[in-house]
């Protein structure tokens, strides 16, 4: 399977999107618990299968960037540090 995450403008929350069938169908696009105000954000996952991501949590401005830990393939997220 393969997992998209997305900035969205409404709502204004990383959103997530599942694939089966290796990118060819989409499940429609939902909204996380992790706020933010439509800016860009960077995902890795590590060899371990842990994902990471860089983020603004919050709905309006981009203070501050955050780090955020999923451990079941971005469904729930839990923050790590405010970097900035």
């Amino acid at each position: 399977s393969v997992v998209a995450l997305m900035r969205s403008k409404n709502p204004r929350n990383v959103c997530r999107a599942e694939s089966r069938d290796g990118g060819k169908t989409w499940s429609p696009a939902e909204p996380t618990a992790l706020p933010n105000p439509s800016a860009g954000i960077d995902a890795v996952k590590t060899t371990q299968g842990d994902l990471f991501l860089i983020y603004n949590p919050v709905a309006i401005g981009r203070v501050p960037i955050s780090l955020a830990r999923s451990t079941d393939d971005g469904k729930t997220w839990a923050k790590v540090k405010d970097l900035e």
